[in-house]
């Protein structure tokens, strides 16, 4: 299982502990009680386009993908992280 933005689900460790993916939880994992308990922004932004995820939209990676920066990453982990995902969220588009 994929998230709009690119996490494999299975690879977070709150992944069937506290959260079933962010398809299953609307969009709120646990860290959204930082945001005021809105859903992720980029899970919204995706439902709002009627996209799977964000390797379909042509803004990849947008300006809350930049925004959106976990605190306990430094700049260039987050510059990294942004990457990874993006290239993971690409191979998902059909050419």
């Amino acid at each position: 299982m994929i998230s709009p933005c690119g996490y494999y689900c299975q690879e977070c460790p709150h992944y069937n502990e506290s959260c079933e993916g962010c398809q299953a939880i609307q969009g709120k994992p646990f860290w959204v009680q930082y945001y005021d308990n809105k859903p992720c922004p980029i899970y919204t932004c995706a439902e709002q386009k009627g996209i799977e995820h964000c390797g379909l939209c042509g803004e990849l990676p947008c300006h809350i993908w930049w925004e959106l920066k976990d605190p306990s990453y430094s700049e260039e982990d987050h510059q990294e992280m942004i990457k990874k995902r993006v290239q993971r969220l690409k191979n998902l588009v059909p050419n």
